[in-house]
């Protein structure tokens, strides 16, 4: 081979072994994909699961702020009393807290706020309003616990143009459904057993005279069934086409009395996750009066395992979607002798 040749060889040789063909980077191609649709359900599992840490991190401290109100007080909050009526709207300046008549005009999540360090927020209260600030800054206020990370702070400026931050948790309450009383705070048969969870009802006016009637304080000692085995409150069901609907805001706010649905939610409807969009499954045992409701007002979360909960013992856990309705109520009443923590496994 002459030397001419030989150095032609000898320089194409580096070149050639440089370079990729084409099969070859379509072979890399195809393994970097395999890779990735490998990780990709690994990745989008650790940030569920930070996001449902992050929950249970909520729930813990609505918990604790529940059980420092309590300590403070010797009650637990009630859910306000609704701000309409001939005793509605009045307030005694000398104690923001309550009004002339002695009850809490704005709800639990509103009581709680100094024992979650949001005293500047509490005292957003309108001078004068009893319930709300004309300007809606406390309406429109986000309180960092409240919200799922699952969903994300939200505000809206509802239909009504009042601006909304959106919550993701209610108390407990057993049932809405009494078709002899036309509010939840009629005083007729039946109404008051709707509130026999941790937190209850303020109070009402009663028809017949228009006057408010106060009920009686939910304490420590109310809860016979024991706080461990005595749900608090929980994640709400809101669907994903919600999220930052201001359709009906009051169903997803957190200080407004006029509307239970926005801080207290039915354990009489399924928990759903919001990926349904609002659809029942077939088979569901729901209530049926009335038919057209929308199950807003149950339970349910953005985490497709189940939703998270908060015991009246500031303890946390998850609970699937498919739990027995009548365990939850059960567990969900304060004293009526039934129903434990584990019955939701």
């Amino acid at each position: 081979m002459s030397r001419a040749l030989s150095a032609r060889v000898f320089r194409a040789d580096p070149r050639r072994a440089a370079g990729f063909t084409l099969v070859e980077l379509l072979v890399v191609i195809a393994i970097i994909g395999v890779l990735v649709g490998l990780l990709l359900p690994a990745v989008q599992a650790a940030r569920e699961a930070a996001r449902r840490s992050s929950c249970q991190n909520n729930m813990r401290q609505i918990g604790l702020a529940v059980h420092n109100y309590e300590s403070s007080t010797q009650t637990f909050p009630s859910t306000g009393v609704k701000p309409d009526g001939p005793k509605y709207g009045y307030w005694d300046p000398l104690n923001a807290n309550r009004d002339n008549y002695g009850v809490n005009t704005l709800t639990w999540m509103w009581a709680i706020l100094p024992q979650l360090e949001e005293t500047a927020i509490q005292s957003l209260r309108g001078n004068g309003a009893g319930y709300l600030d004309p300007a809606q800054s406390l309406d429109g206020s986000t309180v960092a616990p409240f919200v799922c990370p699952g969903r994300g702070a939200r505000r809206v400026v509802a239909k009504n143009g009042v601006l909304q931050a959106y919550a993701d948790y209610a108390g407990y309450m057993n049932d809405d459904v009494n078709v002899s009383r036309p509010n939840f705070f009629h005083p007729n048969p039946g109404a008051r057993v709707q509130f026999q969870g941790i937190i209850s009802a303020g109070g009402y006016s009663d028809p017949s005279t228009g006057n408010f009637v106060k009920m009686a304080p939910v304490t420590m000692g109310s809860i016979r069934d024991g706080t461990s085995h005595t749900l608090l409150a929980a994640e709400k069901a809101v669907r994903t086409t919600e999220y930052l609907s201001g359709v009906w805001p009051e169903e997803y706010g957190q200080f407004n009395p006029r509307e239970l649905y926005g801080v207290m939610r039915c354990g009489t409807y399924p928990p759903i996750s919001d990926a349904l969009g609002g659809a029942i499954p077939s088979g569901t045992v729901r209530r049926a009066n009335p038919p057209s409701d929308t199950y807003e007002r149950g339970f349910g979360s953005s985490h497709p395992s189940g939703f998270q909960a908060v015991f009246g013992d500031g303890s946390v856990r998850s609970i699937n979607y498919d739990v027995d309705l009548t365990a939850l109520n059960q567990v969900g009443k304060r004293a009526d002798k039934m129903g434990r923590n584990s019955d939701l496994d």
